[in-house]
């Protein structure tokens, strides 16, 4: 489990996904495993880097507002994809967005879907399930580096109506526009007491974001160490 499940969750104007970020949040700071991942930080004078297993985690340092205290502060942040899995993202959503127009069914993969190379895991049938209300295209992607946390397979999706947005080429614009920009979100860091926590909306005042501690071991704690340090100039409060 990487920090935020950012794959697939969608646009950074929604939000309700604004929300669903959070409360991954709430539960991966606060447990006692997570990522474990070497991180590795490059920093200059505007941004932070964090290179994490297929992304990057990017900290706008120009953004940075303290509040209260020279160790308190929100800074916005954005996670994107390493070029290769861009690249086999977005040739995904190209693929299976053509299968909306196709009836429900089970259909198999074209081979020009493995872009990340030879398959390193069982390849699955491209799934179209329709109703009244949405129809979705979805597929397995069948590399070990995608998978998910449990083991399974990582999900390749498309909305053809229904989703949010229901229109279903504008759900294809957004879907591009997220994967080749990133995620966007705004965290909030308390270097003096080992917290952190996610605004719903950029705007919204500091006072309305819900704080929690971080827990030695997941990414989140690498990112709040590099981070610290470079905003402050010392070592974090040290975590449990």
């Amino acid at each position: 489990m990487t920090r935020i499940a950012i794959k697939s969750l969608p646009f950074s104007h929604l939000r309700a996904a604004r929300m669903c970020a959070t409360l991954i949040l709430v539960v991966f700071a606060a447990l006692p495993f997570g990522t474990i991942y070497p991180v590795s930080a490059q920093s200059s004078e505007n941004f932070l880097e964090v290179p994490l297993k297929n992304k990057t985690l990017t900290f706008d340092l120009r953004s940075i507002q303290f509040i209260g205290e020279p160790t308190k502060f929100s800074v916005v942040s954005t996670m994107i994809d390493n070029p290769d899995v861009m690249r086999f993202h977005l040739h995904s959503l190209e693929v299976l967005w053509h299968y909306c127009s196709g009836p429900d069914g089970e259909y198999s993969a074209p081979t020009d879907l493995f872009v990340l190379g030879v398959p390193d895991m069982p390849v699955g049938k491209i799934e179209v399930k329709g109703t009244q209300a949405r129809k979705t295209v979805s597929w397995s992607a069948p590399y070990q580096r995608l998978k998910w946390s449990n083991g399974s397979h990582g999900r390749e999706s498309v909305e053809c109506w229904g989703g949010n947005p229901s229109n279903g080429n504008e759900w294809y614009t957004d879907r591009r526009f997220v994967i080749m920009n990133g995620t966007r979100l705004k965290y909030l860091y308390d270097c003096k007491r080992g917290l952190m926590g996610s605004f719903f909306n950029e705007k919204d005042d500091a006072s309305m974001v819900v704080l929690f501690p971080i827990r030695k071991g997941t990414g989140f704690a690498d990112d709040y160490d590099a981070l610290c340090r470079k905003v402050t100039g010392k070592p974090p409060y040290p975590l449990d």
